[in-house]
């Protein structure tokens, strides 16, 4: 990872779930926690809501369409972020906002906030 300095993310974690399928954990400040695989996103509670299949605490969850597949590199999909920014390895960013979180497949798309590949809503209470 290039860089690591956020005042949303406080960690980073990669693991292995039961199926043997790689995902990425990125503990949020709020102890939310945004999971990262291959094909999805998703924002839950805390990871023992994502790990426990009765738990309720799914906040949004996004797959991704054919073709938009994210890529491991060098043992990660996330590559540097930044803020609320998220580079990853395939040239895709994240952008984490307080009304939603966006995939976008480059960082002009982001900056421009055009052509959102998936997005999850946030509710605010």
């Amino acid at each position: 990872m290039n860089s690591g300095s956020s005042d949303i993310i406080s960690t980073i974690d990669n693991r292995e779930l039961d199926n043997g399928e790689m995902i990425q954990v990125l503990t949020l400040r709020d102890n939310k926690v945004l999971i990262i695989t291959e094909t999805a996103i998703g924002l839950y509670n805390n990871l023992e809501h994502f790990l426990d299949p009765l738990a309720d605490g799914k906040l949004g969850y996004a797959e991704l369409p054919d073709g938009q597949t994210l890529v491991w590199n060098n043992g990660a999909i996330v590559q540097e972020y930044n803020a609320g920014y998220i580079g990853l390895s395939d040239g895709k960013v994240i952008l984490i906002a307080p009304n939603a979180i966006q995939l976008f497949s480059s960082k002009h798309n982001a900056l421009r906030n055009i052509d959102a590949i998936v997005r999850i809503g946030l509710e605010t209470p």
